[in-house]
């Protein structure tokens, strides 16, 4: 978070896209780590997952018939809410592999 300030605040960069994309390992991992109740390993994918865990947690209680691309979609919009509460403009979008197709959410 502090390099994309600093980076946005040093090169008056207007605009921020956050871009996830479908079929993501890191919330499919998260995805995974909540439905068998992981324990924790102490290492940095620990962090990944409890970073992402609001996102699946939103996105599973909207019930949708696909968890991971919802999970994908709440956190690209979580870390869009983040970063304009930090005074900084961000849009946020996800990038479908499979056909090249890039969605604004």
């Amino acid at each position: 978070m502090g390099t994309i300030e600093f980076g946005a605040a040093e090169l008056n960069i207007p605009l921020l896209i956050i871009l996830g994309h479908s079929h993501c390992g890191a919330v499919q991992a998260t995805i995974e780590a909540m439905e068998t109740k992981a324990t924790k390993t102490n290492t940095d994918i620990d962090a990944l997952i409890a970073a992402i865990t609001p996102a699946v947690q939103t996105a599973a209680a909207k019930n949708p018939e696909d968890l991971l691309a919802a999970a994908i979609k709440q956190n690209v919009t979580d870390t869009v809410d983040h970063l304009n509460s930090a005074n900084l403009h961000a849009v946020g979008a996800v990038y479908d592999l499979k056909t090249g197709k890039v969605t604004f959410t």
